[in-house]
């Protein structure tokens, strides 16, 4: 079937709804008769670029949602999120959702980055990419390893950098500058994270 861009196309496939004898039964408020339908707030898909680290709404989160949830094991040592089971109803924001989403994504990698430190004299855990990006994620990760010093890196280019870095030696006689990663260091604040 081609798809076509009409309103008479459109009412041809309701039609053919073998679901549509249904629609009677579902309750829709009506208002002057025009449906009533609930309000939902569009948010920009890449809003959450610019939720700052807010610590007294961690605290908030901390106290009012449990961290501590039993983490089922998928395959081998991989966690499922704590997430997937929250409702979302329960927050009153995006903001405070997504901070949320950051503490239990936290739990994931505490329990990851301690699998691999396990045993080992680590001091210092740079992040790349993305998440180094994210204040929020940054923050969290200080707060889950209070002894270690946590950095994000920003190397433009980091792909294209490593390649060159790699066959440095082979085609440039030059010394690799020092400054070609910007580095942020986030420190502990008052905050804890539970169970993390």
């Amino acid at each position: 079937m081609d798809f076509k861009n009409t309103l008479e196309f459109a009412q041809q496939l309701d039609s053919q709804d073998k679901l549509q004898k249904y629609q009677a039964e579902f309750i829709f408020p009506k208002v002057n008769d025009n449906i009533l339908l609930p309000k939902t707030e569009m948010i920009p898909a890449d809003h959450y670029k610019k939720i700052k680290y807010n610590s007294a709404m961690i605290q908030q989160l901390q106290k009012k949602h449990s961290f501590d949830m039993p983490l089922k094991k998928n395959d081998g040592d991989i966690y499922s999120s704590v997430f997937q089971a929250r409702k979302l109803e329960a927050f009153k924001d995006y903001e405070e959702a997504y901070h949320c989403l950051l503490l239990d994504i936290m739990l994931q990698q505490y329990n990851s980055t301690k699998l691999v430190l396990s045993g080992s004299k680590v001091s210092r855990i740079f992040v790349d990419g993305g998440f180094s990006n994210n204040s929020i994620y940054m923050h969290l990760l200080a707060l889950a390893f209070p002894g270690l010093e946590i950095y994000a890196a920003s190397v433009a280019q980091a792909t294209a950098m490593g390649a060159a870095l790699a066959i440095h030696k082979e085609w440039n006689s030059f010394s690799v500058p020092a400054d070609m990663v910007k580095l942020k260091y986030y420190k502990v604040t008052d905050v804890v994270v539970s169970n993390v």
